[in-house]
C-alpha cells in the first residue's frame, strides 16, 4: 500500500478511534453478559429467577443483553442495505462510463465494440456485486449467531411457563453451543485494530490450509478407523470398549495421536500383535509425520501471507473508517474536515516515517556501518589537530602518498640517466671507429687515455645505480668498489 494512503488511514484512525472502540464495546458486553447468564442457569430452568430478591440482577443483565442484541441486528440490517445501495450506485456509474466508451468506438476496430458490449452484459448480470455484503464470511457467522440467540430467547420464555424436560434439555444444549459463536464473532470487530487485525486476517488463510491438510489426513484416518472397527468393533470376536460404536470409535481415533487413554489394555487382550501393529503405525503416521507436516504448513502460511494480511487489515480499517464517517453527524464530519485542513494539509513529517520495511532495514544497516567507521577512526586515528581536524592516521596516509610520488619521480630521473648513458656509449663507439680510421700514434695514445677514463665512468655509473637498460632502476650500491673514491 502506498505510504500516503497508509498515512491517511492512520490520521483518520486517530480521529475516529473512539468511535471504533464504542463499536466493539457493546459486542464485548453482550458476550460477557451472555456467558454470565448461561453459567448461572440452574438445573431446573423454571426456577431461574426464584427467589427474586436474590436473582433480580439477572433481569437487569437480560434486559441489557436483549437491547444490545437487537441493536446489533439493526446495525447488520443497516449495513446490508448500505452495501446494496453502494453496489447499485457503483453499477449505475459503471454503466454510464461504459455507455460513454461505446459512443467512441471506431468502426475500424470492431473488437473494441465487442469488448464494451461484453462489459455491458457483465454489468447487467451483476454476478459479482450481488454478493457484496455476504462476500465477507464473518457476516454469515453473525446471522447464525443471531438466529441461535433468538432460539435461546424463545426457549427461555417457554421454559418460564412450561415445565417440560424436553424443552429444558434442548434449551441447555443450544445455550451451551451459542456461547462459542458469540465470542468468536468478536474477531470480526478486532480486524480494524492494528495489533490484532493481521492475525485475524491470517486466520482465514489458516482455515483454508487446514481444510487442505484435512483431506490428506482423512486418507489415513479412514482406513485405520476401518481396520480398528473390523478388529475390535461390535462384530469382532472380542469387542473392545471405545471401539464398539461409531461415535466412540471416531473420538478414540482422535485421542490416539495425542497419546491419550485409548484403552490399549483392552486392545492387547483382544489381539496382542494386531493391536501393537495398528496402534504403533498409526501413532507414527498421525502423531509424528502428519502433525509435523501440519506445523510446517502453518509456518509457511504465516510467512507467506503476513505482509498481505497487514495490507488486508489496513483495508478493513479503511472500510470501518468509511462507515464511521458516513454514520457521523454533519457537525462531526465538518469538524473532521477542518481538522485535516488545519493539521495535515500539507503535513510536515520525517521522510523516515514513510519508509518501507526494506528501506528502514537499509537505513539501520547504514547507521551500523557509520558507527563501526567512527569506532575504527577513534581506535586507529590517534589525536586530531589542525583546522580540518586531521588525525595521525590521515597524516601517515598523506606521507605514503608523497613517498609514492617521490618514487615515481626518481624512477623517471633514472630512466633519463639511462638514456644519457646509452647516448654516451654510442659516442664512444664513434670515437673508436674514428681512431682506427686515422691511425696516428700520438693521437692514438691520447684517445686511448680518454676512452679508458670514459669507460671507467660508464662502468661506475652502471654499478652505482644497477641499471638494467633503464627499465628497472635499483638502489645505489654504496659499498661497491666502483663507488669508492680513489
Amino acid at each position: 500500500m502506498h505510504p500516503i494512503f497508509q498515512r491517511l488511514i492512520d490520521v483518520k484512525w486517530r480521529y475516529f478511534r473512539l468511535e471504533a472502540w464504542l463499536d466493539i464495546l457493546p459486542n464485548v458486553l453482550m458476550a460477557i453478559f451472555y456467558t454470565i447468564l448461561a453459567c448461572s442457569v440452574p438445573q431446573e430452568v423454571n426456577k431461574f429467577y426464584s427467589p427474586l430478591s436474590e436473582n433480580w440482577w439477572k433481569i437487569v443483565i437480560e434486559v441489557i443483553f436483549v437491547v444490545i442484541t437487537f441493536n446489533e441486528i439493526r446495525k447488520e440490517v443497516k449495513e446490508y442495505y448500505r452495501s446494496k445501495k453502494q453496489s447499485s450506485t457503483f453499477i449505475k456509474w459503471r454503466k454510464k462510463e461504459v455507455e460513454r466508451d461505446l459512443a467512441f468506438c471506431h468502426p475500424r476496430w470492431p473488437q473494441e465494440r465487442t469488448f464494451v458490449e461484453q462489459e455491458m452484459r457483465r454489468i447487467k448480470q451483476d454476478k459479482e456485486n450481488k454478493r457484496t455484503y455476504f462476500s465477507d464470511a464473518w457476516n454469515y457467522i453473525d446471522w447464525i449467531t443471531y438466529a441461535m440467540l433468538m432460539v435461546v430467547i424463545i426457549l427461555h420464555m417457554i421454559n418460564l411457563w412450561v415445565d417440560d424436560n424436553l424443552y429444558n434439555d434442548v434449551f441447555v444444549r443450544i445455550l451451551s453451543c451459542t456461547v462459542i459463536p458469540v465470542w468468536l464473532r468478536l474477531l470480526k470487530y478486532a480486524r480494524p485494530f492494528p495489533s490484532q487485525g493481521p492475525f485475524v486476517v491470517m486466520l482465514d488463510h489458516i482455515i483454508l490450509d487446514s481444510a487442505k491438510w484435512l483431506l490428506v489426513i482423512l486418507m489415513f484416518y479412514i482406513p485405520y478407523a476401518a481396520a480398528f472397527w473390523i478388529m475390535f468393533g461390535p462384530q469382532s470376536q472380542i469387542p473392545v470398549k471405545g471401539y464398539n460404536s461409531t461415535t466412540s470409535l471416531i473420538y478414540t481415533m482422535i485421542r490416539i495421536p495425542l497419546l491419550d487413554d485409548y484403552n490399549f489394555t483392552g486392545l492387547e487382550k483382544a489381539a496382542p500383535y494386531m493391536s501393537r501393529f495398528l496402534c504403533g503405525s498409526f501413532i507414527i503416521i498421525a502423531a509424528i509425520v502428519l502433525m509435523n507436516l501440519y506445523i510446517a504448513l502453518l509456518s509457511n502460511t504465516f510467512q507467506r501471507v503476513y505482509d498481505n494480511a497487514r495490507a488486508t487489515a489496513a483495508i478493513q480499517r479503511a472500510r470501518l473508517l468509511q462507515d464511521l464517517e458516513l454514520d457521523a453527524s454533519a457537525k462531526k464530519r465538518r469538524r473532521y474536515r477542518e481538522y485535516i485542513k488545519t493539521n495535515y494539509s500539507p503535513e510536515e513529517t520525517d521522510y523516515i516515517a514513510v519508509l518501507s520495511e526494506e528501506e528502514e532495514q537499509t537505513r539501520k544497516q547504514s547507521e551500523k556501518v557509520s558507527e563501526i567507521h567512527n569506532i575504527v577512526s577513534k581506535r586507529f586515528g590517534g589525536k586530531k589537530f589542525g583546522k580540518l581536524e586531521r588525525s595521525e592516521f590521515d597524516s601517515v596516509l598523506d606521507d605514503l602518498d608523497m613517498l609514492k610520488r617521490s618514487h615515481g619521480e626518481m624512477k623517471r630521473s633514472l630512466s633519463l640517466l639511462a638514456s644519457n648513458l646509452e647516448e654516451l656509449t654510442r659516442t664512444t663507439s664513434l670515437i673508436l671507429e674514428d681512431r682506427k680510421r686515422v691511425g696516428q700514434e700520438g693521437y692514438h695514445d691520447q684517445q686511448e687515455e680518454i676512452l679508458k677514463r670514459l669507460n671507467w665512468t660508464v662502468t661506475r655509473l652502471e654499478t652505482v645505480y644497477a641499471i638494467d637498460n633503464g627499465l628497472n632502476p635499483g638502489q645505489p650500491l654504496r659499498n661497491h668498489k666502483a663507488n669508492q673514491t680513489e
